[in-house]
């Protein structure tokens, strides 16, 4: 597996990281979700286009493989894996404050 998969360097700014498998454009919505802690007012697509939500902790939660995403990247289950726990270590966040 050729895996390509780099942090975006703005932390304040949710921007996909670059993430390639095998040559092939990915996203890693096809491996997992982002959870935070939306508040009650807010929908989850409001949350996320609103730039302040990156200040709340949230993390990477992987789901289980489908053999379509495994197909459609030319990988098995423990490559899977593998690259589930690089998308928790580059997509998962403890929030932060620093900007105000």
């Amino acid at each position: 597996m050729i895996l390509v998969l780099n942090k975006n360097p703005d932390d304040c700014q949710r921007k996909d990281p670059e993430f390639r498998i095998n040559g092939i454009e990915a996203t890693w919505k096809d491996f997992g979700k982002i959870e935070a802690d939306i508040p009650k007012d807010q929908t989850e697509d409001d949350f996320y286009s609103d730039w302040a939500f990156c200040c709340n902790p949230e993390k990477f939660v992987p789901k289980v493989y489908s053999f379509d995403v495994l197909e459609k990247y030319g990988i098995n289950a423990d490559e899977y894996r593998d690259i589930c726990l690089k998308l928790y270590d580059i997509l998962s966040f403890d929030g932060c404050a620093w900007c105000q």
